[in-house]
């Protein structure tokens, strides 16, 4: 599909046609598919986390909150999650192909009838945006690598499922020979960027002998650009970005604040302390996510807008990492005194940060 000259994934618009096709072409119709794929995207993450951990329950009266309701939770109030849930945009689809494709898998570990559902849908996301292209195969480098044991025993398995993925690349594949996805490359990607290459000469310059070996050495393309994907990558965790000012592109970002809430910080805090404590019991469960996270901002880091909020928007779900707060709240209830003065003085401290957290916006 093109665009004003850009070329973008076409699964987003068959999606809307026929919405367009019953309430006609507006700004309706080209909206309510990214919308359905946001609200079902919080639905996955429910799903996901009652897979990749054990999914206990905190009852609170008659109320009986599970893992998994905390994280959907997180994210449906995400104004990351909020923001891209409400305007056209393609990434709602590939995120959720993306998570659609983790929680076949993991499935699919006990059932190979989602193995091969979870290699479909990752193959979709690749026709839904361009980053996934990046996202989705490192996930999939991911996936191997922790579970090589088990892919090592039901090999056979994974290999009818890598070739279902395979026969339904094979029209990406086609795209790729004609050069529409290199182009797209040309005009955002990081070696459009022509400043690496001139701080390359001009670093060589400094040397009196510019063409010796020891300067072509350590001042060359590879160099630069290595480290500006670096710095790329880097930006994508820098704590203003994510909680203060967000993508200085406004229209990735909800108006005066950050990509996320002020009071995530203490649920990942915490979150941190207690995977560090829990490590080896969900050990495959935290090396998934920990991947995830890290493998989140490539594509955006290879192109030279970054940090980008629509690019990683696949990186949102890090409040999963939030829902480990609530193992601690679920532990410390076997200590009733400590389990009050949490719940006590817990409740006080995110209401002054949320207070906090709205004056500063």
């Amino acid at each position: 599909m093109v665009i004003f000259n850009d070329y973008k994934p076409g699964l987003y618009f068959y999606m809307v046609l026929p919405f367009v096709k019953f309430i006609g072409l507006n700004a309706w119709s080209v909206r309510i598919p990214g919308t359905l794929f946001g609200l079902l995207t919080i639905y996955l993450v429910y799903l996901l986390v009652g897979e990749l951990f054990d999914n206990k329950k905190l009852a609170i009266g008659d109320l009986k909150l599970g893992t998994g309701h905390i994280a959907s939770f997180l994210l449906a109030i995400s104004p990351w999650h909020i923001h891209f849930s409400r305007g056209g945009w393609e990434v709602n689809v590939a995120t959720f192909f993306i998570v659609l494709g983790l929680w076949f898998f993991l499935k699919g570990l006990n059932n190979i009838v989602y193995l091969f559902l979870s290699s479909l849908v990752f193959t979709l996301s690749l026709y839904a945006y361009h980053s996934a292209r990046v996202i989705t195969p490192l996930i999939g480098v991911g996936l191997f690598l922790i579970y090589f044991k088990y892919v090592r025993k039901h090999l056979l398995n994974f290999a009818l499922a890598a070739l279902v993925g395979l026969v339904t690349l094979m029209p990406l594949a086609k795209d790729l020979t004609k050069g529409n996805i290199t182009s797209r490359m040309a005009g955002v990607g990081l070696f459009a960027d022509t400043g690496p290459l001139a701080r390359t000469n001009e670093q060589r310059g400094e040397h009196n002998n510019f063409q010796g070996l020891f300067s072509k050495t350590i001042h060359n393309k590879l160099v630069n650009y290595g480290l500006a994907f670096t710095n790329n990558w880097v930006k994508h965790y820098n704590g203003e970005f994510l909680f203060l000012s967000g993508d200085v592109i406004e229209r990735n970002r909800v108006p005066e604040t950050g990509q996320m809430y002020l009071f995530d910080i203490l649920f990942i805090v915490c979150g941190i302390i207690f995977v560090i404590k829990s490590l080896s019991q969900y050990f495959k469960s935290y090396t998934l996510i920990l991947w995830w996270l890290i493998v989140a901002p490539v594509g955006a880091a290879l192109t030279f807008q970054s940090p980008h909020a629509q690019r990683i928007t696949i990186f949102k779900i890090h409040q999963i990492i939030c829902l480990f707060v609530y193992w601690i709240i679920c532990y410390l209830e076997l200590h009733s005194l400590r389990a009050y003065v949490l719940g006590s003085y817990g409740k006080r401290i995110s209401f002054l940060i949320a207070i906090w957290d709205k004056g500063a916006g």
